[in-house]
């Protein structure tokens, strides 16, 4: 698997960053919206994504940091 990141600013939220899980060819298996201002964790199992759109702009991380905010509660 594969694990990328991105950033975005959500208005009256803070920065928000969006967490992928990708098999090796590429196909989105879980994403969740991660806003550490409001505590904010929202996660898709089942993505409506089937794709990423441009990986290489997007930061790669390691299982531990998906997982991490994954797993929490």
């Amino acid at each position: 698997m594969k694990y990328y990141r991105g950033t975005q600013f959500v208005p009256m939220k803070g920065d928000a960053s969006m967490y992928y899980e990708t098999d090796e060819e590429g196909s989105v298996r879980r994403f969740m919206t991660v806003i550490p201002g409001s505590g904010e964790i929202e996660r898709m199992p089942n993505p409506p994504m089937k794709r990423l759109f441009k990986p290489e702009l997007l930061d790669q991380v390691d299982a531990e940091e998906f997982d991490t905010h994954w797993n929490s509660e």
